[in-house]
């Protein structure tokens, strides 16, 4: 299953965290035809435009559009504003582990500015990594439409108490690019958080031998994500490094990533050995 990041505001989170928000707007970009009239979904998350009929053309089509937020059926994984131990502080986005467990994560949206004496600066929601992400969202559907055609029911949807109120919250970030007179074209998004969660490592009995690839890696070991939605496969085992494949659970390649061998215990938790 295919998983895309999408950023929320810290309400946002709130919202969706108390279960007020089940549908998100985003605005529809790219090579829009300018006598664009509606949109048909394609494959591959693709959608034709249908542009307005003529005398001269009674059909016509302009660009595909991708949704980049895909269709029903996948997930969103949610970045948020987010800070790690003040230790990591010098760290750059780009080098942040990228499969990391046992590093201790705040959330902007539930923690204001209280925090541990060892919290670190807040960073950008934008360079938040998915192992940090604490919220996954089903997809259920993807449609797109007018903001205007937004009714009272999708307002609340949205987390806003009524139309008016998403209005606002709408010009709030967008007045500058596609304001809310403007009626844009956006992608609506309808999801419901996701119930997968990853569990804590529990060192789980019935292990296929004696030897668990989690405390000694070796070439070809495979290790499983408690729901199944990942595997960890071990292509390379150094005396400083482990060199891993990350799979969704159908086999795609999702990212390769190199471990330090301290640190392989950490990357493992949530997963345990692929039965054999």
């Amino acid at each position: 299953m295919t998983e895309r990041p999408i950023l929320f505001s810290g309400a946002m989170v709130r919202a969706i965290l108390a279960g007020k928000k089940t549908q998100t707007r985003r605005l529809v970009s790219g090579a829009l035809h300018t006598a664009v009239s509606t949109f048909e979904p394609e494959n591959c998350g693709l959608w034709q435009q249908v542009v307005a009929a003529s005398a001269q053309f009674p059909v016509s089509y302009g660009p595909l559009v991708r949704c980049p937020y895909g269709g029903a059926g996948g997930r969103l994984w949610v970045r948020e504003a987010f800070a790690l131990p003040r230790a990591l502080d010098s760290v750059r986005p780009g080098e942040l582990p990228v499969i990391e467990r046992d590093v201790p994560v705040w959330y902007r949206a539930s923690d204001g500015e209280e925090s541990l004496a060892n919290r670190g600066r807040w960073r950008s929601s934008l360079h938040m990594p998915r192992w940090a992400s604490r919220l996954t969202l089903d997809v259920e559907a993807v449609r797109v439409e007018r903001l205007h055609a937004i009714t009272e029911a999708d307002a609340v949807g949205e987390g806003a108490p009524a139309r008016d109120s998403f209005a606002a919250l709408w010009d709030s970030i967008n007045s500058t690019r596609a304001p809310w007179a403007d009626n844009p074209y956006v992608w609506v998004v309808s999801f419901r958080r996701s119930e997968v969660c990853v569990m804590p490592s529990t060192w789980s009995e019935g292990r296929p031998s004696d030897r668990d690839p989690r405390d000694d890696p070796r070439e070809g070991d495979e290790l499983l994500e408690y729901d199944g939605s990942r595997r960890l496969l071990v292509d390379m085992v150094t005396d400083a490094h482990v060199y891993v494949r990350v799979t969704d659970g159908a086999g795609g390649l999702l990212s390769a990533v190199r471990v330090e061998r301290g640190r392989w215990q950490a990357a493992c938790l949530g997963f345990e050995p692929a039965p054999t």
